[in-house]
């Protein structure tokens, strides 16, 4: 498909970003901007989240969300046919004590359950097939998450290869390879169908890399090396993260230098589902399914140039400062609450 260099995550942590795919809008303006903060104040049952607004173009449209949800609601109440239920981290393995036991290699035949909802995904579509419904699929994996859970023969073909100058860890290396087989099963699928020539699948991170594992603020260089720090943190290792495209009209093997964001992921489904005005009027994505068709050349447009990222409180494991960034073109500049320091950088250099 199409791979985004400069695709952002809406957040550098897992919840934020989640809300902005749904919502199209930034953690900022939901003022949901870290991991388990009360989210009483959004309206959950709003008609514009991504499942309702395509029922709204055709109410023959089924959608699911397997795997890990991250919100303080439930996946029913944003208008999913079919779920796991309201998930976290902890239902695909997940123990922060005692302290270190996460990023140990655990074995494990389903690691994360990774092939388990893959499984429930594939049903899914098989059923959607069949009944020749329209169908929206979000599988949000538990991997690759701590803890480090990956298959037996997957650690040991590790075990066997040269670890890299700043990717070290041999169990996140096995739980990467097994986590891309479950996501080929998937796509193996969906050919077997017959169903490439009119189906669009996403893949992307909810935020960077964890920066060193087990975590620690100070550090050299980061897993994310070239890119700065990671998860945690607005600099670019933190939000910074893999995005491919693949579906009708578009080129394979083709890259898009535009920057874009997961608030512009609900305008660009709405958008290839057959509805360009969408009537809100504070959305902060837009969709950029022209460039998808235009050999990812093009702009999107948004109500505001810049994209827009808020980490406005200290966290014991990153930089321990509050900060904002904004990016607008080839330009990042990065504000600390703090002392107001500013720092600008040309990305596409620095």
């Amino acid at each position: 498909g199409i791979r985004f260099s400069s695709a952002y995550a809406s957040a550098p942590v897992c919840a934020p970003s989640r809300y902005s795919i749904q919502f199209g809008q930034t953690p900022a303006r939901l003022k949901m901007i870290r991991v388990g903060m009360n989210t009483s104040h959004i309206n959950h049952s709003t008609d514009f989240t991504i499942p309702k607004q395509l029922k709204s173009i055709n109410p023959d449209y089924v959608t699911a969300h397997f795997g890990k949800w991250g919100m303080g609601s439930s996946p029913s109440v944003l208008g999913y046919d079919e779920s796991d239920g309201a998930t976290g981290n902890k239902d695909g393995v997940f123990t922060q004590k005692p302290q270190g036991v996460q990023w140990e290699n655990t074995i494990n035949e389903d690691p994360k359950k990774m092939f388990s909802i893959t499984k429930n995904a594939i049903e899914f579509i098989d059923r959607q097939t069949k009944s020749n419904n329209p169908f929206f699929l979000q599988l949000s994996h538990y991997a690759v998450h701590s803890n480090v859970l990956m298959r037996e023969k997957t650690l040991k073909k590790y075990k066997n290869t040269p670890k890299g100058k700043y990717q070290k860890h041999t169990g996140f290396a096995a739980m990467t390879e097994d986590l891309d087989t479950g996501v080929g099963l998937l796509l193996d699928r969906v050919k077997a169908l017959g169903l490439e020539g009119d189906t669009y699948i996403i893949y992307t991170s909810d935020n960077g890399a964890v920066p060193i594992m087990p975590p620690k603020s100070f550090y050299k260089n980061s897993s994310n090396f070239p890119l700065s720090r990671g998860k945690w943190d607005a600099l670019e290792g933190g939000i910074r993260v893999p995005f491919i495209i693949t579906g009708p009209d578009i080129m394979p093997g083709a890259e898009s230098k535009t920057p874009i964001t997961f608030s512009d992921l609900l305008p660009t489904i709405v958008d290839l589902a057959g509805n360009k005005n969408l009537m809100q009027n504070n959305l902060d994505g837009g969709s950029f399914k022209y460039i998808l068709a235009n050999n990812g050349v093009g702009a999107v447009k948004r109500f505001s140039e810049g994209l827009v990222f808020h980490v406005p409180y200290e966290n014991g494991i990153a930089l321990k400062r509050a900060h904002s960034a904004i990016i607008i073109g080839d330009y990042k500049l990065i504000k600390f609450h703090d002392t107001n320091e500013l720092l600008l950088f040309n990305v596409t250099k620095d």
